[in-house]
């Protein structure tokens, strides 16, 4: 994802949360933030980036329960709302809404996510994936830490 496509540089477009948490920027934890900002100039997106996480712990979980021939569905389905959610943010960053420098950053903390996911695929141990991305979570009660939608 290297140089910006929007014609300005790594600026966002228009109104909206400046780059990152910080001084008069409210009191945003980990990386919602990019989420609120996306939200200015769309939605729709923002909420489908907000969704996707959720469905990454969902469908691990559903892993962990499930009979074995059902269990690989679940953690494809997982490592899907993965690429989704990445997807979604390298939209935002070609849209100008975010920084591109943001997101990367962001997406190479989702890289270890996507390792452990995969990991998953063929293995019958239970992985803590629920552990290392419960963060997500967390950052709609304020809990910091980790990469947080």
């Amino acid at each position: 994802m290297s140089g910006s496509g929007c014609g300005f540089g790594d600026r966002v477009r228009g109104p909206g949360p400046g780059p990152g948490p910080g001084p008069g920027r409210g009191t945003r934890s980990g990386d919602r933030w990019l989420l609120d900002a996306i939200a200015v100039h769309d939605r729709d997106l923002a909420e489908q980036a907000r969704r996707a996480p959720t469905s990454v712990i969902s469908n691990h979980a559903e892993a962990d329960g499930v009979r074995q021939g059902h269990r690989r569905e679940r953690i494809q389905t997982a490592q899907g709302s993965l690429h989704e959610l990445r997807s979604q943010l390298k939209l935002a960053a070609a849209w100008c809404y975010v920084a591109r420098l943001e997101v990367e950053r962001l997406d190479t903390k989702l890289d270890r996510v996507a390792a452990m996911t995969w990991r998953r695929e063929d293995r019958t141990s239970e992985v803590r994936i629920v552990d290392a991305v419960g963060r997500f979570g967390a950052a709609g009660r304020g809990e910091g830490g980790g990469f947080e939608m």
